[in-house]
């Protein structure tokens, strides 16, 4: 069962490769980066938050009212800018201390 070793939004499967890297790096200072992933939950996530980014977009757009994000890791969060960065009508921003960062979009100024 993948959605064990992937845990709630990933957090397990982000541990095992955390500490999967911890170990490579100390073994062979020249060492690659080590992605773990299970069931392509990453390759799906990432989808959903592309997806997302763009609905949220829309309904600020719409609004004016700014949309605060759940906190997410720096690797979903970046997800998010990257896929609005060339969307003209809003802006992005991260607020918080790690753990709880999270993601803002706001309407652009006119």
């Amino acid at each position: 069962d993948a959605g064990n070793g992937i845990g709630y939004r990933g957090e397990c499967l982000s541990a095992i490769q955390y500490l999967a890297n911890i170990v490579e790096q100390k073994h062979n200072k020249n060492a690659k980066r080590v992605v773990v992933d299970a069931g392509d939950y990453k390759k799906r996530r990432e989808q959903h938050l592309r997806d997302l980014a763009i609905k949220i977009a829309g309904k600020v757009e719409a609004t004016g009212r700014p949309y605060r994000f759940e906190p997410m890791n720096a690797y979903e969060r970046r997800i998010v800018h990257t896929e609005l960065q060339n969307y003209s009508a809003v802006d992005t921003h991260s607020e918080g201390v790690e753990p709880n960062r999270r993601l803002i979009v706001t309407r652009k100024a006119k």
